[in-house]
């Protein structure tokens, strides 16, 4: 997500600690399903905001 941000020191770790990261979300968001707050279709959206859109907009890629 746009907030997590890694330095080069722990170079080798960055995609494990990121696909963890992702994963989380995607459990929050499946939570958030199962009881009913958000539609299937509205988390897959929140899910690609999280993974790329909101990264995209703020560094400006």
């Amino acid at each position: 997500t746009v907030g997590f941000n890694d330095d080069t020191r722990a170079f080798l770790s960055i995609p494990a600690r990121h696909d963890v990261a992702r994963r989380m979300d995607c459990r929050f968001l499946a939570g958030l399903v199962a009881e009913h707050r958000l539609t299937l279709d509205e988390a897959e959206e929140l899910a690609v905001d999280l993974a790329y859109r909101l990264a995209k907009t703020a560094y400006r890629l």
